[in-house]
């Protein structure tokens, strides 16, 4: 998965750049800190490797 993709499915607040500090500061910094998260679960296997019964349809 891109990063591109990634940020397409939500990851990144997208219109900060009309946000005013200190909450456009807030906003860079959870953006990345969730992308280094969810590209590191990307690299470990995905949700589906910590909740297999949704890979099975155990819902």
């Amino acid at each position: 998965m891109s990063k591109q993709d990634i940020i397409q499915q939500g990851v990144f607040f997208s219109d900060k750049e009309n946000v005013h500090e200190p909450m456009k500061f807030f906003l860079n910094t959870w953006d990345a800190v969730m992308y280094n998260h969810h590209e590191d679960l990307i690299r470990e296997g995905g949700l589906m490797k910590f909740f297999p019964e949704k890979l099975y349809g155990a819902f």
